[in-house]
Order: structure tokens, then C-alpha cells, then sequence
């Protein structure tokens, strides 16, 4: 994998040597029973192409699930648009999209208890981090993290907030403590 969003995957692969007229690039989750499907797989080019691209980006997949790639060659025969495997190619594994970020991320400060809040993603994710910082700094501060995919909230401790200041909040998602996470947006609080 070359690049990932929350919903898509680019791959790349070493062109083919055989004689090829066409080439798919399939994909399923990781430890799916199905078998690969065109359904599930891109067209990267056939006779009609000039061109044969050693890279193609999948669509449309879940945030926060890891998937299994293979690319297929064919040979494609123009005159009745019908496919004969050539070849397949390793599968690949581990080509994981990132967790979507949590979003509505709000704040009240009630009688000196600050709570930060925010709406749980779509999609595959088991970590939340909470993330802190004052106006004046670049840097955050980790605050808080928890492997329940189900909180929404946290009541920050009084001895993390000094009176007067003001406090920029931001709430990432993570799955499997990959590395693989996103920034919420960040959160104004006096």
C-alpha cells in the first residue's frame, strides 16, 4: 500500500511479465470466508488501454479494517469482453484503512469540572486519545487514553487546567494502536 485514507487504499505492484491484455487488482477484509469477486475488485486496464498502471486505488472500504489485495493478470479477449486468468500475484495483507476521527467534539465547563465529549466514528476503532494544549503553545499535551470503543466523554482532572487560560482539546481515534489515527478537529474552551 502506497497511500491509505479512511476509506480508501492506493496499491502499487511490479508490472507483469507474461503477455497481458488485462490486469484486476481484487480486495476483501482481512479473514473473510468470501472468495475474491469481481465485485470486489478494479479493473485497472484491459485491451483498450495504452496504458498499463502499476498502481490503482480501491474505493469505498470501511474506516479501521485491514484488507487483503491481490492482483490478478489476464488475458482479455476483445471481441467478446470475456476474461481468462493468467496469473495471480501474492496476496498482500495488512493494507488497513485509518479510523475515521471522532467528530462533534464539544466541551462544558460546569462548576470548575471541564468534560470533553465528542460522537464515536463509523467504522473499526479500540483506542481514544485526548489531547490538550494552552493558546500559546505549538505542541500537545497527551491527556488521556482508553481502549472503549464505546466512551464519548471525559471529565478532565482539575490539576491538568490552570484558571484564566484558554485550552484547545483534540480527540484522535486509533485501531489497534497501530500508529494508523486521525486528529479530530480541535476544540476552543475557556
Amino acid at each position: 500500500s502506497t497511500d491509505r485514507t479512511a476509506t480508501s487504499l492506493t496499491m502499487s505492484w511490479t508490472a507483469p511479465t507474461n503477455t497481458t491484455t488485462g490486469l484486476r487488482l481484487f480486495y476483501r477484509k482481512e479473514g473473510s470466508s468470501s472468495s475474491w469477486s469481481t465485485t470486489n475488485s478494479v479493473l485497472v486496464y484491459n485491451v483498450d488501454d495504452t496504458s498499463h498502471p502499476t498502481t490503482a486505488t480501491i474505493t469505498g472500504l470501511e474506516p479501521g479494517y485491514k484488507y487483503e489485495t491481490m492482483v490478478r493478470t489476464y488475458y482479455y479477449y476483445k471481441s467478446t469482453r470475456l476474461e481468462t486468468q493468467i496469473d495471480s500475484s501474492t496476496v498482500s495483507y495488512n493494507n488497513m484503512t485509518y479510523p475515521s476521527a471522532p467528530t462533534n467534539v464539544t466541551a462544558s465547563n460546569s462548576y470548575g469540572k471541564t468534560t470533553v465529549s465528542w460522537t464515536n466514528p463509523a467504522g473499526n476503532q479500540n483506542y481514544y486519545y485526548i489531547y490538550y494544549k494552552t493558546s500559546t503553545s505549538n505542541s500537545w499535551q497527551y491527556l488521556a487514553g482508553f481502549n472503549n470503543p464505546s466512551q464519548t466523554s471525559y471529565v478532565v482532572p482539575e490539576s491538568k487546567l490552570s484558571g484564566n487560560t484558554t485550552y484547545y482539546f483534540a480527540v484522535k481515534s486509533d485501531y489497534y494502536s497501530d500508529g494508523l489515527d486521525l486528529f479530530s478537529d480541535h476544540l476552543l474552551i475557556m
